[in-house]
C-alpha cells in the first residue's frame, strides 16, 4: 500500500472491528477515532477510499496465507486445493467483513489506483502459478480465467455457507466440494 495518512492507518483496524461487530457507520468510526467527519475526510475522502484500504488489508491477509501454503510440501494439485481452501477460510473466518466487502458497490467513476489493482492481481498469482504448472499447454488467459472462475465459485460457496443454505442444498462438506471443483478445473485445463 502506498503511504497513507496517519489517521487512516489508525482507522482501518477500528473500521474492521466495527464491521465485524455489525456496528459500522462513519459516525461510529469517527467516535472510535475521537475525530470529526472533516478530519476523517482528510484521511479518506470517500467511503470508497476507506473500503478500498480495508479490502487491501483483507487481500493482504489472503496473500500471506497463500505464501505459507506455497511453502508447504505437496504436489501442485494439492497446493491448488489448499490455495482455494485458504480463500474460502479467509472469507469464513471473517464472515461479516467479507460480506460487507463483497457487497460494497463502488461509486460510479471511482477509479481504483494502480497499487490497489496490483493487490487484486497478487491474490490470483499463487493459484495461477500452480494451475500453469499443472496445465503447461494452457494459455495465460485461460489460466487467468480458470483462477477467477474458481474464485467466483468460492464466493458462491461462501454465501451459501453464510446464509446457512449450503446444507439444505446438499453441500454437507464445503472443503470436499472445493476440492472437487479444483479437480474439475484442473482436468478441464489439461484437456484444453
Amino acid at each position: 500500500m502506498p503511504e497513507t495518512h496517519p489517521l487512516l492507518v489508525k482507522a482501518l483496524p477500528l473500521a474492521e472491528d466495527l464491521i465485524k461487530q455489525d456496528h459500522f457507520s462513519i459516525e461510529n468510526l469517527c467516535h472510535a477515532l475521537d475525530c470529526g467527519l472533516k478530519e476523517l475526510a482528510e484521511a479518506a475522502p470517500t467511503v470508497d477510499d476507506l473500503f478500498m484500504h480495508i479490502n487491501a488489508r483483507f487481500m493482504g491477509g489472503y496473500v500471506d496465507r497463500a505464501r505459507r501454503t506455497e511453502a508447504e510440501a505437496g504436489d501442485d494439485g494439492d497446493k491448488a486445493k489448499r490455495l482455494c481452501a485458504a480463500w474460502y477460510d479467509q472469507a469464513v473466518e471473517n464472515r461479516r467483513l467479507t460480506k460487507v466487502l463483497l457487497q460494497h458497490h463502488w461509486s460510479p467513476g471511482f477509479v481504483r489506483p494502480d497499487w490497489y489493482m496490483q493487490r487484486v492481481k497478487d491474490c490470483f498469482v499463487p493459484v495461477e502459478t500452480v494451475l500453469a504448472r499443472l496445465a503447461p499447454k494452457a494459455s495465460p488467459q485461460f489460466i487467468a480465467g480458470a483462477a477467477r472462475g474458481l474464485y467466483a465459485q468460492i464466493v458462491g460457496l461462501y454465501f451459501l455457507t453464510l446464509n446457512e443454505r449450503a446444507t439444505p442444498a446438499g453441500i454437507a462438506d464445503q472443503h470436499r466440494l472445493l476440492s472437487l471443483m479444483v479437480e474439475l478445473v484442473i482436468k478441464g485445463l489439461q484437456a484444453a
